[in-house]
């Protein structure tokens, strides 16, 4: 079965690394028995926290899925399975492209089909979800994309500091309003795009990287108090913000775990 395999791999991959499956979940920000449950397959990562574990092993997406399959297994089996990465619609499956390409492993290409569809879906359900609150949302999540200074750092990923100089320049070549008149500043477009959890707050703890939510604490982002989190776009919009370069997108997340190595 498809989900064996997806176990055995994460094992493996984990084993390769020299760490603990506790110590692998508290890097990811989850409890401390969730890599040992996806191991024995009592549950399956969100494509979210797919993206985190790749990140953390330092393994692209395509790396991670090359392993072995026979075709009579059929991919309708890899197809369930990896429906329940995400609670909402993901349409197109890696899996699936793979096997209309002939292809025995899943492939670069044929992940790209699957995340672009995904990020393009959850960028549009997000603007549409909150524009009773900025109109201009969908402006403001596409000028979030990463310039090309930023690409050659480390792209999608801020210190306080940058993210409120990026959200500055934004406001200057834009004019934006809340539908309740609370003022449009740096700030609170800052506090905005946490709330509604385009941005993760994000902290390197030596070996582990705490990732904290909108929805775990409400307050961490706030225009008083500096917690000493930086903030990273989350990985489901990434595609969507770099349509032009989608291969980059596999680096980028080595990239951000490499930053935070010692």
């Amino acid at each position: 079965m498809y989900e064996e395999q997806f176990s055995k791999r994460l094992a493996e991959l984990r084993t390769k690394k020299g760490v603990s499956a506790r110590d692998m979940s508290l890097s990811i920000g989850q409890n401390p028995g969730y890599i040992r449950a996806i191991e024995c397959g009592t549950t399956f990562p969100t494509m979210s926290n797919f993206f985190y574990i790749c990140e953390y092993l330092n393994v692209t997406p395509q790396e991670f899925f090359n392993f072995s399959e026979e075709p009579s297994n059929g991919m309708n089996a890899l197809t369930d399975q990896l429906q329940q990465f995400d609670s909402e619609q993901i349409n197109a499956l890696a899996a699936r492209k793979a096997y209309q390409n002939h292809h025995h492993l899943i492939l670069t290409t044929d992940l790209e089909s699957v995340f672009k569809n995904y990020s393009n879906d959850r960028l549009t359900d997000t603007s549409t979800e909150y524009k009773s609150e900025l109109p201009m949302i969908q402006e403001l999540l596409l000028k979030m994309k990463p310039s090309q200074k930023e690409l050659l750092a480390s792209p999608c990923l801020f210190t306080r500091e940058q993210l409120i100089k990026k959200l500055s320049n934004i406001l200057s070549m834009s004019h934006f309003t809340f539908k309740d008149g609370k003022e449009v500043t740096p700030q609170s477009l800052a506090a905005f795009l946490y709330k509604i959890n385009f941005i993760t707050a994000r902290k390197s703890t030596g070996s582990e990287i705490l990732r904290v939510y909108y929805d775990e604490n409400q307050y961490i982002y706030n225009d008083f108090t500096d917690f000493g989190y930086s903030y990273e776009i989350h990985p489901a919009y990434r595609w969507a913000l770099q349509p032009s370069s989608p291969a980059a997108l596999f680096r980028q997340i080595e990239l951000l775990e490499s930053d935070d190595q010692p």
